[in-house]
């Protein structure tokens, strides 16, 4: 067994109770599973790391213990302070948030009640629940200032990008893709959880899109995309789609529509590829920097999309690790800019089983 192995432990949003109507439900865990998760590395005297302290446990200057463990969490979202945060207090665990300043919270610096609030009887837990969008810097501020809780990258916009001519669907009635919302209106991004809404055009064209680190974007010059749009507001709009064959018609229209007219994609050189990546890694570092007064030594790549290139950009950029899958975090193994993660993100691992489950995924780990 790889005892000096440390899991590094993913998880994203928590919820109060599950909620289906959330952009991403999969991602989300209650606070009962969550707690149980919490509770079992309690119970089992597991510690937790930052990812500073596991950079010096791959290069073999300091061994983290067998029984210790980094837990991160993804995105940013503002349920990590409500929910998240007093549970790792309650537990004495640290864990590292990775925000993505483009989503950052700037409308205000109040900081939202959280869950000892609740425990204190000052806010309902229906009020708590109401309680939703991204973190902003006065409640990262405030998270830090415990010493239980480290602000890393998640680069800057957090999306993907169309990468070939290959139409594989059309915005409908019932379209939920975040990233391409965000594309579109970028301006609503700190918005987008408190008041989801399709403001995409119906029949706009949804392209083979790949994640957006790795991405070579390419972009449709607009006249299809036009075509699509009008084409769907003169067949009714919303009651265009009630027809059961609908995407069939659209299909058959663009494929018309390329046939009779000039359609002209444009690909990204790989020298603005380049120069989008630099901006995603050095302005994120940069403006969490600056707005929290530490330096950031790490990055999580969104959606996982990493190649060797991103990694050789991100040292480049300053970073010291980036969190790419494959070799496992053992004592003195070297490569400390490739982290290796393992996700708990499970909904369907509720109740008891939150507890075997989480023990058999860190002892795995460790085989």
């Amino acid at each position: 067994m790889n005892l000096d192995a440390v899991p590094v432990l993913m998880y994203h949003s928590v919820k109060l109770k599950p909620n289906n109507n959330w952009i991403h439900p999969h991602l989300s865990l209650t606070i009962k599973e969550i707690n149980r998760h919490f509770k079992t590395f309690a119970l089992t005297n597991f510690k937790t790391f930052f990812f500073d302290d596991l950079v010096e446990h791959l290069e073999g200057r300091k061994k983290i213990p067998n029984k210790g463990i980094s837990i991160t969490f993804d995105d940013g979202y503002r349920d990590n302070l409500v929910f998240a945060f007093p549970l790792l207090k309650k537990y004495g665990l640290k864990a590292t948030i990775w925000v993505n300043p483009e989503f950052v919270d700037n409308s205000d610096d109040s900081i939202a009640p959280t869950l000892e609030d609740y425990w204190e009887g000052k806010i309902t837990l229906k009020e708590l629940q109401q309680i939703d969008g991204f973190l902003n810097w006065a409640e990262m501020h405030f998270m830090e200032k415990s010493g239980l809780i480290d602000i890393q990258s998640h680069t800057m916009s957090h999306t993907k990008y169309p990468v070939s001519d290959e139409i594989v669907d059309f915005v409908s009635p019932t379209t939920k893709i975040d990233w391409l919302h965000w594309n579109l209106f970028p301006e609503d991004k700190i918005n987008f959880l408190r008041n989801q809404k399709n403001e995409i055009p119906l029949g706009y064209p949804i392209y083979k899109s790949e994640r957006g680190n790795i991405a070579r974007k390419v972009t449709e010059s607009g006249e299809l995309t036009s075509a699509l749009i009008d084409f769907v507001k003169e067949k009714g709009g919303e009651s265009f789609f009630e027809q059961t064959n609908w995407k069939k018609i659209l299909f058959d229209f663009t494929e018309d529509f390329k046939q009779n007219n000039t359609v002209n994609y444009i690909k990204e050189t790989e020298e603005e590829y380049e120069k989008r990546l630099e901006y995603e890694l050095v302005q994120s570092k940069s403006i969490i920097e600056n707005n929290l007064g530490k330096t950031v030594n790490h990055v999580c790549w969104p959606f996982g999309g990493w190649d060797e290139k991103t990694i050789r950009m991100a040292v480049q950029a300053g970073y010291v690790t980036t969190t790419a899958k494959g070799i496992k975090n053992t004592f003195g193994r070297g490569l400390p800019e490739r982290i290796d993660r393992i996700s708990l993100c499970n909904p369907k691992y509720q109740n008891i089983l939150a507890y075997p489950y989480t023990l058999f995924k860190l002892l795995r780990y460790k085989t």
